[in-house]
């Protein structure tokens, strides 16, 4: 949940910290030794010693009961009507996605936050996921502004636009972009598209287009390439086969801690964020805003990785893709996530498989 309120930022300096500035000088073409290449975004690989970094003190290992308070018991999917208990977040039924193809295993999980819980305000994260052929998966999420009324319709109709978009262009695209700068027009092209709907929406409701806010990340992904657009906060993180970590996009955040850019807003799409890494693939992540405290390391913005490689290991390791869900969404309810996040939190997982 981002604050909509006040004048429309369109920095990517992170609050409080200069990791943006720090990723944008770090910005390099790196060997195809394993690690991958990629432009228009900052690739930074975890060190094996994060103890200089805050994140250490919040290290959030999934799937594990230690020093829990109980709440980590599976829930039903379609437990979304049950009472919570308090503390833990709403897991209402349709916030769920999971998906398997000859080359991905996906699963997602939107889950509303303890603070919309506690003001009975819904879910207002969505995602949306489609593969292709090629080997291509798409997915997008998005977070729609706490203060704006109907941002969870936003919120999903954004997601599925855009990921439909990339579909309609995967079936038409002859020949296949050949260069890194070649994905930028057609990743932005696609966050338009969403953008135009939203605002249509919002004329057909009788609603202006803030009143639908939205942050927007897009994903295409095949075993060899990642592409990634993104309008506001939140991140995409990917793992190469020789388990480095790679952050390809960072959140874009206003003055405030609050703020963020969101896609309806003034030249939203002329400061969209778009990246292109290639490499190996293993495995790849999506999240909101409600997860970058704990997913990124506040230092720099790179993947925190004491909260990936649990989640990584254990989406490798579940043969059901259903149940996988289910403990994704326990976990996310869990207190060891609500207690250092009360937001509404999404969560798409990804394993490339080979």
């Amino acid at each position: 949940m981002s604050n909509l309120h006040g004048p429309d930022p369109h920095s990517r300096r992170l609050p409080n910290n200069n990791r943006a500035d720090s990723a944008a000088e770090q910005a390099t073409s790196h060997s195809d030794q394993g690690a991958g290449n990629f432009v228009a975004a900052q690739p930074h690989v975890e060190q094996s010693d994060p103890s200089d970094d805050p994140a250490t003190e919040r290290n959030v290992s999934p799937f594990t009961t230690e020093g829990d308070t109980g709440s980590d018991q599976s829930l039903d999917p379609l437990a979304g009507s049950q009472p919570q208990a308090q503390g833990q977040a709403d897991v209402s039924p349709g916030r769920s996605s999971h998906t398997i193809s000859a080359n991905w295993r996906v699963t997602a999980e939107s889950v509303r936050g303890t603070s919309h819980l506690k003001s009975g305000a819904g879910c207002q994260d969505s995602h949306f996921m489609a593969t292709a052929e090629r080997g291509i998966l798409i997915g997008a999420l998005a977070d729609g502004a706490g203060s704006a009324p109907q941002s969870e319709v936003g919120a999903a109709l954004a997601a599925r636009v855009a990921v439909q978009e990339l579909e309609r262009w995967c079936q038409l695209a002859e020949p296949w972009p050949e260069s890194d700068q070649q994905w930028s027009p057609i990743m932005v092209q696609a966050l338009d598209r969403a953008r135009l709907a939203v605002e249509s929406e919002a004329a057909a409701m009788g609603l202006t287009p803030r009143d639908l806010a939205s942050t927007l990340i897009l994903i295409l992904a095949t075993p060899q390439l990642v592409v990634a657009g993104q309008i506001g906060d939140g991140a995409v993180v990917l793992a190469d086969t020789s388990e480095k970590m790679f952050a390809i996009t960072a959140p874009q955040s206003g003055e405030y801690l609050n703020e963020t850019t969101f896609l309806v807003s003034p030249n939203a799409i002329e400061q969209a964020q778009t990246s292109v890494w290639r490499g190996e693939v293993r495995f790849l992540a999506a999240f909101s805003d409600g997860l970058q405290m704990l997913a990124l390391r506040m230092s720099d913005g790179s993947a925190h990785k004491p909260f990936f490689a649990p989640l990584f290991r254990f989406l490798e390791e579940q043969t059901d893709l259903a149940e996988a869900g289910v403990q994704l969404r326990s976990f996310l309810s869990s207190s060891r996530i609500t207690q250092r996040a009360d937001d509404d939190l999404t969560l798409m997982l990804a394993q490339c498989v080979r």
